[in-house]
Parts: C-alpha cells; structure tokens; sequence
C-alpha cells in the first residue's frame, strides 16, 4: 500500500515537472511580450497623434507666412532672372569697391614710404655735409695751430665743437688749449667730458690733477696723480707733479724719491739733475746736492748755476 502511494506522488511530481511548470512558463513569457507589444502599439498612436497636431501647427504658420508674402510667392522666372542679375552686380560692384580701397591704401602707403625714404636721404646728406664740414674745421684749426694764431685756432674748435660737441676729435685739443693758456674755468669741465669719455687719457687726469694743485686741493691732486702715473708711468711730467704735491706738503724724503724715478726715465737731462740738485740743497743734503750739479755740468759744461753753486759750496 505504501509503495502503491509512493509510485503515485511520483508521477504527479513528474508529471507537473514536464508539463505544468514548461506550461507556466511559457505563459509567463507571452504575456511578457504582449504588454511590451501593446505598450509600444500605444506609444505609436500617441506619437502619431502628436506629429498630426505639428502637421496641423505647420499648414496654419505656412498659410499665415504665404498670405503675409504674397507677392514673393508669385515671382514670375523672369523676374527671378533679373533679381539673380541685380546680385551679381551687387556682388561685382562690392568686389570693385574692395579692389579700389586696396590700392587707393597701397598708393598711400607707397607715398609715405617713399616720403619717409626720401626724409632719410635729406638727412644722411645733411649729416654728411656737417661731418665734412666738422673735418673741415679740424683741418683749418691745425693750420692755424702751426702758425701759432691761437685766437683763430681756438675759433675753428669752437665752430666744431657747435656741430658735434661729443666728440673727443674737438674736445682734447680745445681743453689743452684752455690749459695751455691757464684757462683753468673752462678747461676743467672740458676736461671732465675727456676723461668721462675715455677714462684712459692719462694726460687730461694729469692736467686735471694741476687744476686741482693750484686751487690748494693736494689730496685730490695726489690721487690723479697716482691714477696717471698708473696709466703712464714713464712720463717725468707726472712725477714731478708729484714731487711739487709733496715738497709742497713738507714730505721731502718722499719728493726725493720721486726726484730719483724722475733721473732714471731721463739720466741726462740737465734741467731734472739741476731739480735734484736743488731739492738735496734745500734740505741741506750738501754732498748730493754736489754730486748733482756736478752731473749736470758732465751734460752741459756752461750751466752757469751749477757752477756757480759749485764755487759757493768750495768757498764755504
């Protein structure tokens, strides 16, 4: 009895294994794709519904636009030719209108390029009419110079400096003009320009450095002294500078010194022998100062102060 039972529950579970749940299933999935079916089938009508009201929406504004544009909608061809021809001449008139802005500015343009070359010929031949005119004056400067007519020497330098006053060409003689003469005033700030353009012209620190001796300022003296000699340290002028700076300023062993660079560049020279003669003399150094004139008379037998000197020194 219980294996009767047995054999019959398993049928029944079979049985709804192969046919009832295939069949629940397969109803499951019908029903699935006929609510997607009818959703879209609904969606469909809806926008067909929407695209006749736009289609509605378009015949009103196209019978609106049509009645507001009623001449432009019977253009005859004719007329379309003529208004096709209008634009294209329109079109061909802009485009000559363009082409003439463009050259009346290329002409402009040409003209005042031209102006502004012909401005820069005018004044290259300007200026090299003033520099000829510059090494003119430079030239009849010199000639005067050598003629020893300072007064129109110093003329001719001043005309150059007028047209350049920068240069050293006009600036160097004239300051040693000024010097030359005692001039001092105007020499100095000449001068000053030489030296700010060519920190090397020893000579014009040198004349400086005299300026800055006579008016009683040593220290500043000394110093471009110092700085000539450094760029030229075998002129005697400018150690003898020195050794007025420091006989002047009682440091005379120190002048002495300076007396002895000064034999050394020149040895035969009587007027720097005599200086040092004269310097031992006054600092009652007999014996040198002896010995010194008595080379200066080695070099010129008729110096008639080292004789004499000399003879005051024999008879003491």
């Amino acid at each position: 009895m219980q294996r009767t039972n047995l054999i019959i529950y398993f049928w029944l579970a079979l049985t709804a294994a192969i046919v009832i749940i295939p069949c629940a299933y397969l109803i499951y999935i019908l029903w699935n794709k006929s609510s997607d079916f009818i959703e879209r089938k609904a969606q469909v009508i809806k926008e067909n519904k929407e695209l006749k009201n736009i289609k509605s929406d378009l015949e009103e504004q196209k019978d609106e636009f049509i009645a507001s544009n009623e001449y432009w909608t019977f253009i005859a061809p004719d007329d379309e030719k003529k208004e096709e021809e209008v634009e294209e001449a329109v079109e061909e008139e802009n485009s000559a209108d363009v082409e003439s802005s463009i050259l009346t500015v290329k002409e402009n343009t040409d003209e005042k390029l031209a102006e502004l070359i012909e401005d820069a010929e005018k004044k290259e031949q300007a200026l090299e009419k003033e520099r000829k005119r510059f090494d003119s004056l430079l030239l009849e400067a010199d000639l005067f110079k050598n003629e020893w007519k300072f007064e129109q020497y110093e003329k001719k330098l001043i005309e150059a400096m007028a047209i350049d006053d920068e240069s050293l060409k006009v600036l160097k003689p004239l300051s040693d003009l000024y010097f030359t003469l005692g001039n001092y005033k105007k020499a100095l700030s000449l001068l000053k320009k030489v030296t700010e353009k060519d920190p090397t012209d020893h000579k014009a620190i040198w004349q400086i450095a005299e300026i800055y001796f006579v008016a009683w300022d040593t220290q500043t003296a000394e110093l471009l002294i110092e700085k000539a000699i450094n760029l030229k340290n075998d002129n005697p002028k400018y150690y003898l500078t020195m050794v007025e700076i420091y006989y002047n300023t009682e440091r005379y062993d120190e002048a002495l010194a300076f007396m002895e660079k000064i034999i050394k560049l020149r040895p035969t020279n009587p007027k720097y022998l005599l200086a040092t003669a004269e310097l031992y003399e006054q600092i009652w150094d007999i014996d040198n100062a002896k010995k010194y004139y008595f080379t200066v008379l080695e070099y010129e037998q008729n110096n008639e102060k080292a004789k004499s000197k000399l003879r005051e020194f024999t008879r003491e």
